[in-house]
């Protein structure tokens, strides 16, 4: 697949009179890895979910894969943090990987057939997760429960995975196979987006960076970004070619 995954211009939104994001405009196509950092507040969940259809811009306009957030939406998938996942449900891997082939009306314990449960085992090794099918999730580590919640995300084949702290709190076995996992899906000419606070995958895995501290600080290259740290933390904004001209 090629061509634009997401498009956005001169957004802005928010919250009452607070200002949340203001004025982004950056490009991703279908393929490329966009990696979004900035400081706590900066914006960049208000960001992801503009992109996702939960919270109405003030302004400018979202395109994904062409058109409108509402007819792209199921060839969208989004992997929020764990912590924001009750763990404690009695479900096992497989059925929680399952649960992504439900259609609209179907009983939450609707029998399965062979073709869905097949493609969820697939799917869990494809993570790494294989042979862990009939575990409860209640008894999965950090790290296996991210991958999980990413197995669950690519059961219906998105052609665009939206992310929001998928390495939080796990392991470095963990973090690196998650990077590694969200590589193959690019590699597959599919679109990665996501939110972290790993500034070293910032560089190392993506192939695009956006800093966001309201305004868009910075999107380009992670190599042409200089020191990340010092962009989100207090620098003039700057476009990729680093001539301090302010993009937002």
């Amino acid at each position: 697949m090629s061509g634009s995954a997401l498009s956005v211009k001169n957004l802005s939104v928010s919250y009452g009179a607070v200002e949340a994001v203001e004025n982004i405009t950056l490009d991703i196509n279908a393929g490329e890895s966009l990696c979004i950092v900035g400081p706590n507040g900066g914006g960049k969940t208000t960001f992801l979910n503009a992109v996702l259809g939960f919270l109405k811009p003030d302004g400018g306009e979202i395109k994904i894969l062409g058109g409108s957030i509402k007819k792209a939406y199921s060839k969208i998938s989004f992997v929020p943090q764990a912590s924001d996942v009750d763990r404690n449900f009695p479900i096992s891997v497989r059925e929680a990987v399952l649960t992504a082939s439900l259609k609209s009306g179907l009983h939450p314990f609707e029998f399965f057939d062979k073709a869905d449960c097949g493609k969820a085992l697939s799917v869990l090794k494809e993570v790494g997760l294989d042979g862990y099918e009939n575990r409860k999730i209640s008894f999965l580590s950090g790290g296996e429960f991210q991958r999980l919640l990413i197995a669950r995300a690519i059961m219906g084949d998105p052609q665009i995975l939206l992310l929001d702290e998928p390495t939080a709190n796990v392991d470095l076995y963990s973090r690196n196979k998650i990077f590694a996992l969200l590589g193959e899906f690019c590699r597959d000419g599919k679109t990665v987006i996501t939110v972290t606070h790993d500034l070293a995958a910032a560089k190392a895995c993506f192939s695009k960076l956006a800093v966001i501290n309201k305004e868009l600080i910075f999107f380009g290259d992670p190599d042409k970004s200089g020191d990340i740290a010092s962009l989100i933390y207090g620098q003039p904004a700057k476009t990729e070619s680093g001539r301090g001209e302010t993009d937002a």
